[in-house]
């Protein structure tokens, strides 16, 4: 049988610093494994079904949950209807819903953790274009003559409507235009009552109309309402033919 061996008191004591040292070591590399680390980056998707038309109108955007994320800093852009204009917004959720604007539209997202050294990096901006509703055609209208002025029959006009928000409405701008002409007649439908069009006598005159989602008013751009400009888009022209 072998003869056990007796420790010293000088031994035991460099055995017993040596496991110390071992132990804090171990407990130093945990506790550095647990503090140190940085998020990972939201990966965001955007499908076309979530992308809503009436009554809603929103956008949902999603990405892909990070572990130990307190909360997610989100920024987003209607880079063709707002150029310029960041919006910024903080949720718990993976997930954020906004309002529905038509064109290219920009998204990116960073994970948050307690401490600001453990949040992650944004992600890249996320580019979406979103399909403007086309609004509907002008139907076909008559003018008629008087005194050599041709003023619109509203007889046989019918504004066009839309639909937001579960409520009708008519559109107020209409654009007319024709080949002869470089800029854009632009009006209300109260203008449009009282509006004298002038064509030479003795031929067949072709005048295009469709809705508008802007006017111009004092040589200034004027977008009310706000959602006929940001969701919808002018239509195709309607051609109408008058006869001098």
């Amino acid at each position: 049988m072998a003869k056990a061996v007796k420790l010293t008191k000088k031994a035991i004591i460099i055995i017993v610093v040596a496991s110390l040292i071992i132990l804090s070591g171990a407990t130093v590399g945990i506790y550095f494994g647990v503090t140190s680390y940085v998020l990972d980056t939201p990966q965001i998707s955007i499908d076309d079904s979530d992308i809503t038309a009436n009554p809603d109108y929103t956008i949902t955007i999603k990405w892909t949950p990070i572990k130990r994320a307190e909360k997610y800093y989100v920024e987003y852009e209607y880079a063709t209807v707002e150029k310029g204009v960041i919006h910024k917004t903080e949720t718990t959720s993976n997930s954020l819903t906004v309002a529905r604007k038509r064109g290219e539209f920009k998204v990116r997202v960073v994970a948050l953790a307690k401490k600001d050294k453990n949040s992650g990096q944004f992600s890249e901006w996320y580019t979406k274009d979103v399909k403007a509703i086309e609004l509907d055609s002008v139907k076909l209208f008559n003018f008629k003559n008087q005194n050599g002025e041709y003023f619109i029959d509203f007889t046989t006009f019918t504004p066009v409507r839309y639909t937001y928000k579960g409520i009708e409405r008519e559109v107020e701008y209409y654009e007319f235009t024709d080949e002869y002409n470089d800029e854009p007649l632009i009006l209300s439908l109260g203008q449009m009552r009282n509006h004298a069009f002038h064509f030479p006598s003795g031929e067949e005159w072709e005048y295009k109309v469709r809705p508008s989602n802007y006017a111009v008013i004092n040589e200034q751009i004027f977008v009310e309402p706000k959602e006929l400009y940001e969701i919808f888009e002018c239509s195709q022209f309607t051609t109408i033919k008058i006869y001098t």
